[in-house]
């Protein structure tokens, strides 16, 4: 009797989160921080901050690097071909269309420069550099669809397609602490972070698929809108020259968008085999 109530709590538990991942929509990945053990686990919750030795210490490039993104095909494709050597205009075109496909296109990528975690008797800290970049992009819509067709349909013509995208690169200097309970079964962890915006990038274009006058088959793709950028430049006037001699000490060590975050996090073993936790990443701002 009580194998069969046991199977059953752990059934009403499967379909429960599988409820949850299905309706979810909070996060673009889905990432190995519920394991403890992963490298990269404190960077999720800072409640799962530990270390086995008084002193760790790790530096670029064995600090650990990480890339996300939500179109495995498309970086695989594009990658493959470039590190061949040999790209076609049908590739350009097979991966474009394969991009056009999905709502979104987001890409992560975090390199850890420097991580220093110290044991002691009242916890856990830990000191770390980090840079983080960021892109976002919206290319779904019949307009882009037809862009590599050779045939038009009547009704795309003027039709005016929104392409939103978004990036940024910005640097992180944090300190993290957990600590946890006498009991060992509760832990709780903080991570106070400092921001330094790198690079930031803003678009909000739009395009339409127009015919040229006088033509039959003739096409052009007209597009609109303004681009937001943020980066430090040579010169009091911005101008594809200056972006070119752009000092890369002054892009690398840019302290002109400061910001402040906040990671908080906590972890309760409810049975020896069976451990909830909850976190909060990234809640602040970069001006």
């Amino acid at each position: 009797m009580k194998n069969g109530f046991n199977c059953k709590r752990k059934l009403l538990f499967l379909m429960f989160w599988t409820f949850m991942f299905t309706v979810a929509k909070a996060q673009p990945n889905l990432a190995f921080y519920p394991l403890e053990d992963q490298f990269n686990s404190f960077d999720y919750n800072p409640a799962f901050l530990t270390s086995r030795e008084k002193f760790t210490f790790s530096i670029f490039p064995l600090g650990g690097i990480s890339t996300i993104y939500n179109n495995q095909e498309v970086i695989t494709d594009l990658a493959t071909k470039f590190l061949t050597g040999v790209v076609y205009d049908q590739d350009f075109k097979k991966i474009f269309n394969k991009a056009v496909d999905k709502p979104f296109f987001h890409q992560t990528g975090e390199i850890s420069l420097l991580s220093f975690t110290y044991r002691s008797p009242v916890g856990f800290f830990n000191f770390r550099i980090k840079d983080s970049q960021h892109f976002l992009a919206s290319i779904e819509g019949e307009t882009t669809k037809y862009i590599f067709k050779s045939q038009i349909p009547i009704d795309i013509l003027n039709q005016i397609q929104h392409l939103p995208a978004q990036a940024a690169h910005y640097r992180e200097y944090s300190l993290g602490y957990s600590h946890k309970s006498r009991s060992k079964r509760f832990t709780a962890g903080i991570r106070a972070k400092l921001y330094f915006g790198k690079f930031s990038a803003y678009s909000d274009i739009e395009g339409s698929i127009q015919a040229v006058p006088n033509t039959i088959n003739d096409f052009v793709l007209k597009t609109s809108g303004i681009i937001n950028l943020s980066f430090p430049q040579n010169g009091a006037t911005f101008s594809a020259r200056n972006l070119i001699i752009t000092k890369i000490n002054d892009y690398i060590w840019n302290r002109g968008n400061p910001g402040m975050g906040v990671d908080l996090g906590l972890r309760y073993q409810l049975k020896p085999n069976l451990t909830f936790s909850m976190s909060v990443i990234d809640l602040g701002r970069i001006n």
